[in-house]
């Protein structure tokens, strides 16, 4: 039987603050754009772009989880 073992806890960031702050503003900056074209973000996709600001995923990541959760609406 395999086992699961839960995720480490994180002892140090794994992005500085600096970044995680510039991530926020091209996200804030992406949800504007988006809003310019009439389109709202869904509540339900927000953990997709917490987990890029908070350094979880990159930007190629961020990329994949974006399109399947499209993908599956």
């Amino acid at each position: 039987m395999e086992t699961i073992t839960p995720k480490r806890l994180r002892s140090s960031p794994r992005i500085t603050a600096d970044e995680e702050e510039r991530r926020r503003q091209h996200v804030a900056s992406a949800y504007s754009h988006n809003r310019i074209e009439e389109i709202m973000p869904d509540p339900e996709g927000q953990p997709i772009f917490e987990a890029y600001i908070s350094g979880e995923i990159d930007i190629a990541e961020l990329g994949q989880r974006v399109d399947a959760f499209i993908a599956a609406r």
